[in-house]
């Protein structure tokens, strides 16, 4: 929420898939609106796209940050990302991993941070436990247990956790988060006859929710920028599996705050 500040929001439409006069109009808007700004932020790759067009019709400094690993672009994507990011001031990645594939995607300007996102340690302190918590509890009851959390997206690799989940017939599962692989998932759990031990809590109000009392926490995702979910779990002291992808090796110490194995093992 903004009440109560000087921070104004102004809803713009930035679609998914890059649309030229689309972004064009949005872009346009975005520097009738910047007037008054010194600087312009662009967050992710479509947000810089739109930031680094705004920034040249408004004349503004402008800077992106990167969140997510950037896909190999097609030759004309190349040419139109390194087109506009190379007029950024600085592009910030949120890991080394993000960093090196800007640099393979020839979308990096010449000045590169990698500043990883932290996350607020207040809740850890304040949270106090919630019906989801005591349910996960009772759920468990007893039963070495395993949480997950993020997007039902492919990309996430839940269905792998399922399958590995699936060869341990002692351990229960809740996974939070919402997304389009949901009903995928439910059908999954029916097929593997685990509905007794693995349940999908849907969106969750906090983290610590979902991880006071789990045993370990599970990041089975494909591709991951940084890992915030990572670094949710250790804070509430949770030891984490991790793929060993993207950005999350350098958020999980192997051996000394979690393990890693093998994208899709």
């Amino acid at each position: 929420s903004f009440e109560n500040t000087d921070v104004h929001q102004t809803l713009l439409p930035i679609t998914s898939r890059t649309q030229p006069l689309k972004d064009l109009r949005t872009a346009r808007q975005l520097a009738r609106i910047s007037t008054e700004a010194d600087l312009l932020h662009g967050h992710g790759i479509r947000g810089a796209w739109i930031a680094g067009l705004a920034a040249r019709i408004a004349r503004k400094p402008w800077v992106f940050t990167a969140h997510n690993l950037t896909p190999r672009p097609t030759r004309l994507q190349r040419v139109m990302l390194s087109r506009i990011l190379s007029g950024a001031s600085c592009a910030i990645a949120v890991s080394e991993a993000v960093a090196s594939s800007l640099r393979v995607a020839d979308a990096a300007p010449t000045r590169l941070a990698v500043i990883p996102n932290g996350i607020d340690l207040e809740w850890i302190e304040n949270e106090q436990p919630s019906l989801l918590t005591n349910k996960f509890k009772d759920f468990a009851g007893g039963r070495p247990s395993v949480a997950a959390l993020g997007r039902l997206a492919p990309e996430k690799g839940f269905d792998l956790l399922l399958e590995a989940i699936a060869l341990f017939p002692e351990v229960c599962l809740m996974v939070g988060g919402e997304g389009p692989e949901k009903a995928a998932l439910t059908e999954q759990i029916a097929r593997l006859g685990m509905q007794d031990r693995v349940v999908l809590a849907g969106r969750v109000p906090h983290p610590r929710a979902l991880f006071q009392f789990a045993d370990v926490a599970a990041v089975p995702s494909r591709q991951e920028g940084q890992g915030i979910v990572a670094l949710e779990a250790m804070a509430c002291s949770k030891p984490v599996v991790a793929a060993n992808v993207g950005g999350l090796p350098e958020t999980v110490i192997e051996g000394k705050t979690g393990l890693l194995f093998p994208v899709e093992d």
